[in-house]
């Protein structure tokens, strides 16, 4: 049977639905992320799903604009409901020492500086040359070849998280814990869209949102996408959160970034993967 078969069935009571068969053109974007998030992470508690991509057909192509509007107002929606909810001013009070006006940890600190920032920096661009390299090494072995669009997702989402990110640091002008008088620095905190009092004499723009040194640890939630196995998805995606917060915690420790910076680059990175996922790999799905 051609096109894509979706099939659901909720146990335990609740009932069963049947999806009718459709050809897979006429599947939208979003249709397609959610039932492929479903049989993927769903399938121990009850949900039985199969997708099966018919290659030769094309797919339904959605507006950029929907494909990205709902991700972005999520993610802004998200974000204020932390700024003005205080939580990162309630997490960074916990953290911070007004008696010994100090962080826990210090950037002098060579052997955590080591362990939770540059080691993780260094092991994430190894990886992405190894799959660069597996890559070329695929239009020579043609054994390889069925795993190209898998590998240059990786390669994507693994520039373009932390691009973005960068991008994003640069934009907002939104500074650091540390800097922030609250914390013995000497610039006024001020919301993401809040503009600065007229008194603070800017002498140089904060990069700290969103937090850019989880972007790389974050980025690494794009395994959960050329997986197969359901098990080894879920690897995938503790591998990225476990990376991203682990880089991101350290940042929060030192008074580099708030709650918030880090919670925004784990949404944004998920958020990419969403995005470039069904451009580049659902004709490799099978």
């Amino acid at each position: 049977m051609s096109g894509a078969i979706f099939r659901d069935s909720i146990h335990q009571g609740i009932g069963a639905t049947t999806f009718e068969s459709r050809d897979d053109n006429e599947y939208t974007y979003w249709e397609y992320i959610y039932w492929h998030s479903v049989s993927t992470l769903y399938p121990a508690a009850g949900f039985e799903s199969h997708l099966i991509i018919n290659t030769n057909s094309s797919h339904k192509k959605t507006p950029m604009v929907h494909r990205i509007l709902a991700p972005v107002v999520f993610l802004g929606l998200s974000f204020w409901i932390i700024d003005r909810g205080d939580i990162d001013t309630a997490i960074q009070d916990w953290i911070y020492d007004p008696a010994a006006h100090a962080w826990p940890i210090t950037k002098s600190d060579r052997l955590l500086r080591l362990i939770f920032y540059d080691a993780p920096k260094i092991a994430i661009i190894a990886f992405a040359a190894g799959v660069f390299a597996a890559l070329l090494w695929s239009f020579w072995d043609q054994r390889w070849a069925a795993y190209r669009r898998r590998m240059a997702f990786l390669l994507v989402i693994l520039a373009l998280v932390p691009g973005i990110a960068s991008l994003g640091k640069a934009w907002t002008n939104i500074y650091c814990p540390a800097q922030l008088s609250r914390y013995g620095g000497s610039v006024p905190r001020t919301g993401l869209l809040e503009p600065y009092p007229k008194t603070f004499v800017q002498e140089k723009r904060g990069r700290c949102f969103p937090a850019g040194h989880a972007s790389g640890g974050f980025a690494l939630l794009a395994l959960f996408f050329v997986l197969n196995r359901p098990a080894a998805r879920i690897g995938g995606l503790m591998t990225g959160l476990g990376a991203g917060w682990l880089m991101g915690g350290y940042q929060m420790l030192i008074g580099a970034h708030f709650f918030s910076h880090t919670v925004t680059t784990m949404a944004l990175a998920w958020i990419l993967c969403l995005l470039i996922e069904p451009l580049i790999l659902r004709k490799s799905v099978a």
